[in-house]
């Protein structure tokens, strides 16, 4: 279901529709029509700041708890970016936070509906913190790994440890902390995603590496990359980091630009050579 025809759609996911339902029938249509409305500003926070970086946005998917917004350019854009499109979603909580404050303070807001978004609004905030990609949380972990590992591990990593926490919550919620259905169905559907994204992983690293085709240079970084007799073009491209530029070492005398490198793998060089056999022609 999309908001308009345009691009980027606001676009509601199923889960948000069963929680309306759930809303309904258990008469808890304020708190849920609250919800809505802090996720909805949440996701215009991490919209209006990548619009300020004219990034691409596909999509901005809203559900319960939550949202994401649907690009590729996080891949690409330097760090300093990703971290402040990222951290531009937890900002509007603060924002809210004054705004119901001073709602409340002049007489428009009952104190019911006060402490209700003021509740909501603290927990989608700290829920939103949590270590688990794709929120928030998860993001900065990325982004910090990004920093100093390469990008494939960095993904890796998060996805893993992500699915770790996930794990973690769900059986504190079955064995220690009191049960609810609501975290428990988005622990749930939280992991199911995660399985997803490492199930398509590879084709995500791929997505960077084809970028760096075209974008490569723009890194104001540049770095080295030695090769031994063994590696394969996929042992090379394991190696890089977001927004360092490499020259490749074939031998000690005989190295090649990313740009080159990144060219013999696409375009017809079979995938099962080494890198000397296919630079020395062994």
């Amino acid at each position: 279901m999309k908001f308009n025809n345009r691009r980027p759609t606001f676009v509601i996911h199923p889960t948000l529709i069963l929680f309306f339902v759930i809303a309904l029938v258990t008469g808890t249509f304020i708190q849920f029509a609250i919800i809505i409305a802090i996720v909805f500003m949440h996701e215009c926070g991490h919209f209006l700041a990548a619009k300020w970086f004219n990034w691409r946005i596909n999509a901005v998917i809203l559900w319960a708890f939550g949202g994401v917004m649907a690009t590729d350019e996080d891949e690409s854009r330097p760090l300093k970016e990703e971290v402040i499109v990222t951290l531009a979603g937890p900002l509007q909580h603060v924002i809210i936070f004054g705004a119901v404050q001073l709602f409340h303070w002049f007489g428009i807001m009952s104190d019911y509906l006060y402490e209700t978004a003021i509740l909501l609004n603290s927990v989608i905030f700290l829920f939103n913190l949590l270590p688990i990609y794709p929120l928030d949380g998860g993001k900065l972990l990325k982004v910090s790994l990004s920093g100093f590992l390469p990008f494939r591990k960095s993904y890796q990593f998060s996805l893993l440890f992500s699915m770790l926490v996930c794990l973690g919550i769900i059986i504190l919620q079955l064995t220690v902390l009191p049960f609810t259905f609501t975290a428990f169905f988005i622990m749930a559907f939280l992991l199911l995603e995660l399985f997803r994204y490492w199930k398509h992983e590879y084709f995500t690293f791929i997505r960077f590496l084809l970028h760096r085709t075209a974008h490569g240079k723009n890194a104001k970084k540049t770095g080295r990359i030695f090769v031994t007799d063994k590696d394969r073009f996929i042992d090379v491209f394991n190696r890089f980091k977001k927004n360092v530029y490499y020259y490749v070492y074939i031998t000690p005398e005989f190295y090649v630009s990313e740009t080159d490198f990144l060219q013999k793998f696409f375009y017809g060089q079979p995938h099962d050579l080494t890198v000397r056999e296919v630079y020395l022609k062994r």
